[in-house]
């Protein structure tokens, strides 16, 4: 599995604080009750800031990954070994020594997500 799927997963697929789906129980008598008035994990979020920003919350960090690759791949407990780098850096289609430059495979990444429908606040992007 690429570093970029691996990143995908865990930004939307993976411990995002999203409530978990809670059925309620029948009624008695077999009647249907109302859904759950709470947010359910039905579909991935598409806000990335809500989401990195939730986590890093939990897990008492900074905001290190609104400006590095690094500080995101820490949120995400993921390598960032030079290695996972050049593949990260093959996978967003950018020439092999983009992979020792921190802000322009931050910038890919952030513009890759962006083209497959992930949403955050300008200020995020820049």
């Amino acid at each position: 599995m690429s570093l970029m799927h691996r990143i995908v997963e865990r930004i939307f697929h993976g411990d995002n604080g999203l409530a978990p789906r809670d059925w309620a129980k029948a009624a008695e008598g077999g009647g249907h009750q109302p859904p759950p008035r709470e947010r359910t994990a039905m579909a991935p979020p598409s806000d990335v800031a809500l989401v990195l920003s939730a986590r890093a919350e939990r897990e008492g960090q900074g905001d290190d990954w609104r400006r590095s690759l690094d500080g995101l791949l820490e949120l995400l407990h993921l390598d960032s070994s030079p290695e996972e780098r050049a593949e990260l850096a093959a996978d967003l289609n950018l020439e092999p020594d983009a992979a020792r430059d921190d802000a322009v495979l931050y910038e890919a990444l952030i513009q890759r997500l962006a083209e497959n429908g992930a949403a955050a606040p300008e200020s995020f992007y820049k």
